[in-house]
C-alpha cells in the first residue's frame, strides 16, 4: 500500500513552532500565528440558447491575511518596521512583502507580496496568556518556495 510518507521528506513537515516571518528582509518579532487565504473570481461564460454554462472564467485573485505577533512592552508594531508612523503612510512608496522562513535551514516556504495593511488590533492582553496585537491586510500574490505564484 501506498504511503504519503515517502513525499515527505524527514524533518520537512512545517509547524508553527519552527516557522517564523521576515518583513522587507528583516525578521520580526516573535510571531504567534500566520493564516492567508488565496480566493479565485469565477465569471461564469453563458451563451444565447443554452442553458448551461460554457465556461468558468477566472477574473481575479483575492489574497488576505493575517498575522498575530507576540506584544513586548519595550516594542510596537512600528519598531518592529511592520507598520509605518501615519505621518510616512503617505511618502513611502514601494512593494512590502512578508516572507514566511523555516527555522532550521532558513529556507523560503511562502513570499505574500505586494501587502496592504487593512487594520489592527492592538493588545490582545489576557491571564495566563501572551499578549499579542493581530494585523490583517490583503495582497496581490503569494509565491511558493520556488518562486512560483499561486493560482488556479
Amino acid at each position: 500500500m501506498a504511503s504519503v510518507n515517502g513525499l515527505v521528506g524527514r524533518g520537512r513537515q512545517v509547524t508553527g513552532a519552527r516557522a517564523f516571518v521576515t518583513f522587507d528582509k528583516k525578521p520580526i518579532t516573535y510571531v504567534e500565528g500566520l493564516s492567508y487565504q488565496i480566493a479565485f473570481q469565477i465569471a461564469d461564460r453563458d451563451v444565447l440558447d443554452d442553458i448551461e454554462t460554457v465556461e468558468h472564467v477566472v477574473v481575479g485573485v483575492r489574497v488576505t491575511f493575517s498575522i498575530d505577533l507576540g506584544k513586548t512592552s519595550n516594542r510596537s508594531a512600528i519598531e518592529s518596521g511592520l507598520l509605518r508612523n501615519i505621518e510616512q503612510v503617505f511618502v513611502t512608496p514601494g512593494e512590502r512583502n512578508l516572507v514566511v522562513v523555516d527555522r532550521p535551514d532558513g529556507s523560503v516556504i511562502d513570499t505574500i507580496e505586494g501587502i496592504t495593511w487593512e487594520g489592527i488590533s492592538i493588545g490582545d492582553i489576557r491571564k495566563g496568556t501572551l499578549a499579542s496585537d493581530r494585523l490583517t491586510g490583503r495582497a496581490k500574490r503569494v509565491r511558493d518556495h520556488s518562486g512560483r505564484v499561486y493560482g488556479p
